[in-house]
């Protein structure tokens, strides 16, 4: 078989040949087991959208307890699918839930497994305070003011998720309280053996890897994806840099090239290491972009520079959330272009 006949994705090195079908089909795989002690299964996210359900990571611990690790967006048949797959591999009670962020097709169960067992919540202390400033449409409308956005033009946020519900009847999808434990990069969570938190900010400010060493598995949540090329900024300080956050951990999660990766979406696998290079290329090439337009308009705002950017469906077709999304990534690789931290990037020509 040619390169040009192999099954998109295979190239990284599918860990499981029934979910990489199950992938390759458009469809969620069945629930799995990993190794002696680590299990997976899918939850329903977003329906007709480019993540339709995400990846919970199950860990056995003591006396029929599992840890649980992003159990997904808060459903019935989410929590359905939860009984099942606890229920197939002889849990009994869930011991720990940890989520790598914030979004809800990621922690959106989390409260109601919490409340259910009594299971201590843990998040990254970066990502529950990024949350927790989460800006209101006021806010919003301060920063298009600064990216001279026109006022008959500026996106219309749905409500701020921190409220806890999103539109329509979904039930509740965040935290009723903060998390039992707020971690930090190198902590040691004891999840049935030890596994090591890695920061790991771009997709979100405060993002956690989750690495296990002795078992060779990496759990990294939105951070790196086999399907698509990981949204950056989505939840993060103004003042900071994504893009240059991003390949800077890229480059340290390279180090486990060879572990089996755990996403929070698509399918597992190996080679660490190209999805790294893939993605990492994706993102240099629209910083690259914006250079290039920055230095024939260098007096130009974030809305016009905005405009001078490629965009799939057209920038005069972006609108709400989607218009909203472009001018952050405008700006955050604005934001990297100028930072001191760029030049050896952009003039790089191996990843």
């Amino acid at each position: 078989m040619t390169d040009h006949q192999m099954p998109r994705g295979a190239d990284l090195g599918p860990t499981s040949q029934a979910g990489f079908a199950a992938f390759q089909q458009g469809v969620d795989p069945a629930p799995e087991q990993i190794d002696a002690q680590t299990y997976c299964f899918n939850t329903p996210a977003f329906e007709g959208g480019i993540v339709t359900s995400t990846f919970c990571y199950v860990l056995a611990g003591e006396n029929g307890a599992a840890h649980l690790i992003d159990p997904g967006m808060n459903s019935d048949r989410g929590w359905q699918r939860l009984r099942e797959a606890l229920d197939l591999w002889g849990f009994t009670s869930v011991a720990s839930v940890v989520v790598t962020h914030m979004h809800l097709d990621h922690v959106g169960m989390a409260e109601r497994v919490r409340q259910e067992w009594g299971a201590p919540l843990i998040a990254g202390s970066t990502e529950w305070q990024t949350y927790l400033d989460t800006p209101t449409q006021a806010e919003r409308n301060d920063r298009y003011d600064q990216w001279g956005v026109p006022v008959d033009r500026r996106p219309v946020m749905p409500p701020a998720l921190a409220a806890g519900y999103t539109a329509g009847n979904m039930p509740l999808q965040h935290p009723e309280s903060p998390p039992d434990r707020l971690v930090d990069d190198g902590a040691v969570l004891d999840l049935g053996r030890p596994v090591t938190v890695m920061l790991t900010p771009g997709h979100t400010d405060g993002g956690l890897t989750l690495r296990d060493d002795a078992h060779r598995l990496i759990v990294v949540g939105d951070e790196v994806l086999p399907n698509i090329h990981t949204g950056l900024g989505l939840d993060y300080d103004p003042l900071g840099d994504p893009v240059g956050d991003y390949l800077d951990g890229a480059q340290r999660l390279a180090d486990y090239d060879g572990y089996e990766v755990g996403p929070g979406h698509g399918f597992r696998f190996t080679q660490l290491g190209l999805r790294l290079r893939q993605t990492s290329t994706r993102h240099l090439r629209r910083s690259r972009e914006l250079a290039d337009a920055l230095a024939k308009h260098p007096d130009d705002s974030v809305w016009q520079l905005a405009q001078r950017l490629s965009w799939g469906h057209g920038f005069d077709n972006l609108e709400g959330y989607f218009l909203n999304s472009a001018l952050q990534q405008t700006a955050m690789h604005l934001t990297f272009v100028r930072s001191s931290r760029a030049q050896r990037w952009l003039d790089s020509t191996q990843l």
